[in-house]
């Protein structure tokens, strides 16, 4: 009780300093001044209206506030602290006015002469050059462009420093960035993949003073930009443009971290630019839980099996379960050719990530007459080695033809370990049964990918792209598996033994042809249509034997032998619509699937024949302050895939038997989406406003049958009693208190879900209910401080009506400060911490609470302050413990996790700068 209690006022006296430091920096400041003034057109004097006034900060142009005048011309902008400005005056039709005033004291006012704009049509004969200096930031059609050198950002600073600076951008701890609302999903340098799938090696590695522009768009995703997919949706894309006397040289840093108890971080990496050719190196060894890790692979080799839970607290390090090692490095290459007319860019990367832990679970399954809970442990030590290697060749032989060649190879290895006992009790406390189950695993697989597109263009109006590609693929296995499982009686006596002690040989491979032609034809500027034709074939094979390995074994010897062919035919046409104000978006597609499956074993052939169905419509409207509303509805059709259809007969486990089901029809699935975003550029305020709404006809769920002894036996089913809903909206307003300079991010939503099971023939109606609100404070100086503090909470509600055991309501609480201040040009000192609380539910009454926190203080030394000495203590109240709770159907999970606790650490950076003349 004690140790809580300190942990609470910690955490108490952290938000109050995070709170203090706020209010402190000017919070309240009263007493600021006010700018008055009149714009008229130079020729008669009559007043002008809507005519844009921006007030920068002449040391750093940075943007303070704006306004635009009333019908008499005259404008007006409060809250202005002493100090030198720089007045900008814009209209479309009149030459832009730009002058200099200076606040010398709280409360005065500055005199303005009466500004008089003249037309662009009278200063057509003359060229006037008032300022040599490029506007910070500049819309080009869709894209917006920061000039690098217009934001101030601290020596030896990053491209993610960089992007904190600009207006609607947010890069939180683990590199993910967001820009007006919306996350960001591609970082390209110089227009080109760096490295591929792990962005935050550009952000995280290329010094921001060699950064010329950075460009924000909603390109084109990898897929869509390699595949040549002409309905592949848009991402939201950062591109990072390098000064061109920067362009040549070498960078990069090596770091070197130990520390208690067991704690280590190796880093080196090394670039060489030039202007035509970069080449890359890196390599990682670390067992922190913090780097190595880009965004896909965070997902790709989490050891997490349940993804994002619905009760999710959050927290853990490397997907939030066990003690992570991690060996990682890559090597980059690329080079442009003959003007830029072929180019290259090539990839290596290998990665060995190695996880152990433990995880406990409590689980209450809720029957209609036979409810039980089940408790269990599990240890695991994994290990999973990739390698990888991709090439890119772009070739642009004349001003119509260009072709792309896309190759990529992976191999993998890995080798999992797991021992796991559970046991499982009635309501009335008896014991139902027990089992024991430990698994050896070892398994490697290889693929490869490539394709060729060759696209023409005709004329300025139509266009024509054709893509050939394979992909092969191929993976082995071999499991031992010992399973002891105990089955009890009513009267809790033994009612039966099953023992398994088997291994297992399971052998895969697939291939896959495919072809698409697509034709693209403008009709004047307002009318697109394309229309594409695909068609693919794919085969997999796969083999699997089991076989006892001793006499013990209750086991039956099984195998299976069976080769899937699917082919293919899929039309989309696209009827686009574009005006200046309105855009519009028809594109139905159809596609026929063909599935024959050979039993080779038991001489069954299953042939399958589907038609689904894919509409689409969207339509965006653009209104003139490039504030947008935009509807879209998609529909689709689920295909049941072949492990629902006739999955794979194996003896894994007792306690759950999944069997196929041959007569599984397609459901359909229908989303209405609205969407509203505003973003005022100069303000940096956001606005964006979304609602998301689902239904799926004849879904494919889960139908389980559970007897007396905990057995389960799984299969799918067509829901056609009622129809899967969902909706999802939100509201996200950010904006920036100009007096004391704080950005404040606001997030409040609501979601509903509506899905079904069946359970003993029952069918089990769950409906989840979701309210949060979240709030963010921060305030930033590049040289002096960074300051944020995060406040959210949420309310959910669950229903079930299989048993009203199941319905419940809860809290969850979640507070993370984080202060980063910079006494001086060589001192860092970072504070940070989270603190997350869950409310106990009618199934678990126990409370879920945790209070984490980290410091670091870092010192640069030598002129250009390339050593970085970095001293850490992580989780100082030792509270890391990993936990989550989620609703699954008619389960309701608790989980304990091992997780990195409380350390201490040393390190030593050395930065390598050598760019440019």
């Amino acid at each position: 009780m004690l140790r809580g209690l300190i942990s609470r006022v910690i955490c108490l006296l952290l938000l109050y300093i995070s709170i203090f430091t706020m209010s402190n920096r000017n919070l309240f400041a009263q007493g600021h001044s006010e700018v008055k003034g009149k714009v008229v057109d130079s020729v008669n004097n009559a007043p002008l209206s809507n005519v844009s006034i921006t007030i920068l900060r002449s040391k750093d142009s940075i943007l303070i506030n704006s306004t635009r005048t009333k019908e008499d011309g005259s404008f007006s902008i409060k809250s202005l602290s002493p100090g030198n400005y720089l007045l900008s005056v814009s209209h479309l039709q009149y030459t832009a006015y730009k002058t200099r005033i200076s606040v010398t004291s709280a409360g005065s006012i500055p005199t303005l002469e009466l500004i008089k704009l003249e037309k662009k049509s009278i200063k057509l004969e003359e060229v006037l050059v008032k300022s040599k200096k490029i506007a910070a930031i500049t819309l080009k059609g869709d894209t917006l462009e920061f000039q690098a050198d217009s934001f101030k950002v601290r020596e030896n600073a990053r491209v993610e420093d960089l992007l904190r600076q600009f207006p609607n951008f947010e890069v939180d701890k683990m590199g993910n960035i967001t820009a007006n609302g919306e996350k960001v999903k591609r970082v390209l340098l110089e227009g080109e993949e760096f490295f591929g799938d792990d962005p935050t090696l550009v952000t995280k590695n290329i010094r921001a003073d060699i950064v010329e522009k950075i460009q924000l768009y909603d390109g084109d995703s990898e897929q869509t930009e390699l595949g040549g997919n002409n309905f592949g949706k848009k991402e939201k894309t950062v591109n990072v443009t390098l000064k061109a006397n920067k362009k040549n040289g070498y960078f990069g840093k090596m770091q070197i971290t130990g520390g208690t108890p067991k704690i280590y971080d190796s880093q080196a990496m090394l670039n060489s630019f030039s202007s035509k050719r970069k080449l890359a190196g890196y390599g990682i060894l670390s067992n922190n839980g913090i780097t190595g890790l880009g965004w896909e692979d965070k997902t790709n080799f989490s050891n997490s099996e349940f993804g994002i839970d619905e009760l999710d607290g959050g927290g853990g390090n490397f997907g939030g379960k066990g003690i992570p090692t991690v060996k990682t490095g890559g090597a980059h290459f690329d080079e442009n050719f003959v003007d830029k007319k072929y180019y290259i860019n090539a990839n290596y990367k290998i990665a060995d990530y190695n996880t152990r832990g433990f995880e406990n679970s409590v689980s209450e399954n809720i029957q209609p007459d036979n409810s039980f809970t089940r408790f269990s442990k599990e240890k695991f030590n994994t290990n999973n080695l990739r390698n990888k290697a991709d090439l890119r060749i772009k070739m642009a032989l004349d001003s119509v033809n260009t072709f792309n060649f896309f190759l990529e190879g992976l191999k993998s290895k890995n080798n999992v370990q797991s021992v796991f006992s559970d046991s499982s009790l009635r309501q009335s406390g008896i014991k139902m049964n027990e089992s024991q189950r430990d698994i050896y695993l070892n398994g490697n697989g290889s693929s490869f990918n490539g394709f060729f597109v060759w696209n023409r263009k005709f004329s300025q109006e139509s266009s024509i792209s054709i893509r050939l590609s394979t992909s092969n693929a191929r993976t082995e296995a071999e499991r031992n598996l010992y399973a002891k499982n105990i089955f009890y009686n009513l009267s809790d006596e033994e009612d039966q033994l099953i023992k398994l002690n088997e291994r297992r040989f399971n052998t895969k491979t697939t291939r896959q042809y495919g072809g698409k032609i697509a034709y693209t034809n403008q009709f004047g500027k307002s009318i697109t249509l394309i229309s594409e034709y695909d068609i693919s074939s794919h085969q997999s094979d796969n083999t699997t034997e089991i076989s006892n390995i001793d006499s013990t074994s209750t086991g039956v010897h099984n195998a299976i032998k069976y080769r899937l062919k699917q082919n293919t035919h899929k039309l989309r046409t696209s009827f686009e619509y574009s005006q200046a104000r309105i855009q519009v978006k028809i594109a139905p597609g159809i596609e026929l699937n063909q599935q024959d499956q050979e039993d080779f074993l038991d001489n069954n052939n299953l042939n399958r024949k589907f038609v689904n169905w894919y509409p689409n419509f969207e339509t965006k409207y653009i209104f003139p302050r490039k504030n947008r509303l935009l509807f879209s509805y998609n529909g689709s059709t689920v295909q049941p895939n072949i492990n629902q259809v006739q999955p794979m007969q194996i003896n894994d486990d007792p306690l759950n038997v999944f069997v196929g089901n041959p007569s599984l029809k397609p459901a359909f699935k229908q989303s209405f989406n609205l969407n509203y975003r505003d973003y005022i550029l100069m303000e940096d305020k956001t606005i964006l406003l979304n609602g998301l709404y689902a239904v799926e006809q004849h879904s494919i769920v889960p139908k389980i049958t559970t007897d007396s002894v905990g057995k389960s036996i799984y299969e799918f089913a067509n829901l056609s009693d009622i129809q899967q809903k969902s909706f999802d909206t939100y509201l996200i307003y950010s904006f920036r208190l100009l007096p004391v300079d704080i950005k404040i991010n606001s997030d409040i939503g609501y979601g509903f879900a509506n899905t079904a099971n069946y359970i003993n023939d029952f069918l089990n109606e769950n409906k989840v209910q979701r309210l949060n609100f979240s709030l963010k404070f921060s305030k930033r100086n590049p040289e002096k401080y960074d300051i944020s503090i995060l406040l959210n909470t949420k309310y959910n509600t669950i229903t079930s009506s299989l048993d009203e055991k199941l319905n419940t309501k809860y809290w969850t609480y979640l507070i993370v400060p984080e202060f980063l201040f910079y006494p001086s040009k060589r001192y860092e000192l970072s504070l940070n911490g989270t603190y997350d609380y869950q409310e106990p539910i009618n199934i678990f009454s126990k409370k879920l609470e945790r209070c984490i926190i980290n410091f670091s203080t870092a010192r640069s030394f030598f002129k250009h302050q390339n050593l970085i000495v970095k001293v850490s203590a992580n989780d100082i109240l030792n509270q890391n413990k990993g936990f989550s709770r989620f609703v699954n159907n008619n389960l309701i999970v608790e989980n304990t996790y091992s997780s990195i606790g409380r350390n201490f650490s040393l390190g030593l950076i050395w930065e390598i700068n050598k760019m440019g003349n």
